[in-house]
């Protein structure tokens, strides 16, 4: 086999980790912000603009900014993630442009406050999600899911 070959293979290999990676990450994501919902329900709590925390018990407030870490967490992962992805997989400037600004103006609502407003984090969790719906993540996925069921076979 030709140096080429065996780099083309690594190539491939590489990618389809970081897309699963990506993919999974979106998973946790959408995991903790399905968890910070149930948690608000369950202590029948609103999570607006002037949600006070200090009203919730040790407990509640250890579980709801647990969680809060790991959404952060994953947010920023994501977005991180998705900006190199865009940039490698989405050729025209204008399009990349449009998605990173809709995922950009969703961070930036939720960036700075100590509990997130559910409505914000929603929006920041469909736009990331967005992402995995794009024809080019979708051929991408397909592949690297061929690629690591053929390395595990």
């Amino acid at each position: 086999m030709s140096k080429t070959n065996d780099n083309t293979g690594e190539l491939k290999a590489t990618a389809s980790s970081v897309i699963l990676t990506f993919y999974n990450d979106i998973q946790s994501l959408n995991h903790h912000y399905a968890l910070y919902r149930a948690y608000l329900a369950e202590f029948n709590v609103i999570a607006k603009a002037n949600f006070n925390i200090e009203a919730l018990d040790e407990s509640q407030k250890h579980k709801i900014t647990d969680t809060l870490t790991n959404c952060r967490y994953y947010i920023n992962k994501t977005t991180l993630m998705s900006k190199a992805l865009l940039e490698i997989i989405v050729k025209d400037p204008k399009d990349r442009r449009k998605i990173v600004k809709e995922i950009e103006t969703s961070q930036a609502k939720i960036e700075d406050q100590f509990i997130i407003v559910r409505d914000d984090m929603e929006e920041f969790t469909v736009a990331i999600n967005k992402l995995l719906l794009l024809d080019v993540i979708k051929s991408v996925m397909i592949s690297a899911t061929e690629l690591t069921n053929q390395a595990f076979s």
